[in-house]
This record gives C-alpha cells, sequence and structure tokens, in this order.
C-alpha cells in the first residue's frame, strides 16, 4: 500500500512530464495510468506518445480533433 508521500511523488513526476510537454507546445491527450511506468529507481515517466499532438500558432494553437480513452476524458470533451 502506498502512503501519501509516494502518491505525491509519482503524481509530482506526471506533472513535471506533462509541464515539460506544455513549454514545447505538445499536448499529451491520453493521460491514464497505463500509460505511466516506474522505472527501477522509482522515477515515473509518461509513455504512448501516439496520441499527443504539436500545437503551432498556423492552426491556432488547437488541436482540431478529439482524441482520448472515453472512460478518462473530461465530461465536457464528450
Amino acid at each position: 500500500m502506498m502512503n501519501h508521500d509516494m502518491i505525491k511523488y509519482y503524481f509530482g513526476c506526471i506533472m513535471i512530464s506533462i509541464e515539460y510537454l506544455h513549454s514545447n507546445n505538445i499536448v499529451y491527450r491520453d493521460i491514464k495510468p497505463e500509460n505511466s511506468v516506474v522505472d527501477c529507481k522509482g522515477k515515473v515517466f509518461l509513455i504512448d506518445m501516439g496520441t499527443a499532438k504539436e500545437l503551432t500558432p498556423d492552426k491556432f494553437f488547437k488541436t482540431f480533433t478529439i482524441i482520448g480513452t472515453p472512460h478518462y476524458m473530461a465530461p465536457e470533451i464528450f
């Protein structure tokens, strides 16, 4: 069973990964437990960048598509 410190650490690793992607104008679009892995040192990484998309100014920083796993998508996306 995980304690609160481990949960905060794992969540923080995922948030740093997302922050890095966003700082490079990349939207991940499929955040779910199955798309994160923990290495032997305890660091968490996002995997499966197949649905990620780079946002560009010529497309007004929009994706124009809805992609993700339905059970993990926000209700307002539907």
